[in-house]
């Protein structure tokens, strides 16, 4: 009995370390939500945290009251490309139509602007970016009317972000550093997205590795436009899926925190018993 209760001591202050650990831990899970629907994603044109601008460049106005984008940034997308990113790489059978690259530029702002990726953001090695969302729910609707406006254009490559070769530009660098753009990757050809994609699911995942995963009309999910003036639909998606994984999280704290309450009761019910 008495060698119990010599070590009773030590053990409780265990147990109120290994509680004291799992109690942070659970708060922590708490404020995750919150950082979860607020986050940018570490890249090149990217700020740091979201916040209003003054005014975004046409097609990207709508992120202008919370956005991860400037509006330098938004003029790059429209006047030439952050990245030096050539979408007519296949001009010589048929240039892009204006149709086409409208949602394509819906796109890019999405990537830019958005302050909802966060239940997506991965981790990423790029000269560009060291981060950057995976299969992000795109709701059907927006995903069948992108595809339908780029059916008949015409595209060397399936998979955007992985496939292309980058090449030093001809002509006039249009951005400052680095001038390399975009080429077809060798022995490829230029086809209709509806031939090489078959489907709008195929085309929004593949297009840019996976970053896009299609979502079913009961599925909550991404808008690419909306209108500015109501609140932004999106806010309330990664809030969704924000607490699915704050939840998760805590389930797991849960079980970690009835295991100390049977440590405990073990512990206690050891001692009685010795006592007795």
């Amino acid at each position: 009995m008495m060698a119990a209760l010599r070590h009773t001591p030590l053990t409780f202050v265990r147990m109120f370390c290994l509680t004291l650990v799992v109690t942070m831990t659970m708060a922590r899970k708490l404020r995750d939500v919150d950082t979860l629907i607020n986050t940018c994603i570490d890249s090149k044109h990217h700020k740091s945290a979201p916040g209003p601008e003054g005014s975004l460049f046409t097609t990207c106005h709508q992120w202008k009251n919370r956005s991860c984008c400037t509006e330098d940034t938004t003029r790059l997308i429209h006047e030439s490309s952050p990245y030096n990113f050539n979408y007519d790489h296949c001009s010589r059978v048929k240039s892009m139509s204006s149709e086409c690259k409208r949602h394509f530029m819906l796109d890019h702002c999405f990537y830019e602007c958005s302050p909802n990726v966060g239940p997506w953001v991965v981790s990423e090695n790029r000269l560009w970016r060291r981060e950057r969302y995976w299969g992000v729910p795109l709701c059907a609707i927006d995903c069948e009317l992108w595809f339908t406006a780029c059916a008949d254009d015409v595209t060397c490559t399936d998979n955007w972000t992985n496939n292309f070769r980058w090449l030093n530009m001809t002509g006039d660098c249009p951005t400052r550093g680095s001038c390399l753009t975009n080429y077809c990757p060798v022995n490829s050809t230029c086809q209709t997205f509806k031939k090489i994609y078959r489907t709008a699911r195929n085309f929004c995942e593949k297009v840019w590795d996976n970053a896009w995963k299609y979502a079913e009309p009961t599925t909550p999910c991404m808008h690419l436009q909306f209108n500015q003036s109501a609140i932004n639909p999106n806010d309330a998606v990664a809030l969704h899926y924000a607490q699915i994984i704050a939840g998760s999280q805590m389930h797991s704290c849960n079980l970690v925190w009835f295991s100390i309450q049977l440590a405990v009761w073990a512990f206690i019910n050891r001692i009685l018993t010795v006592a007795s």
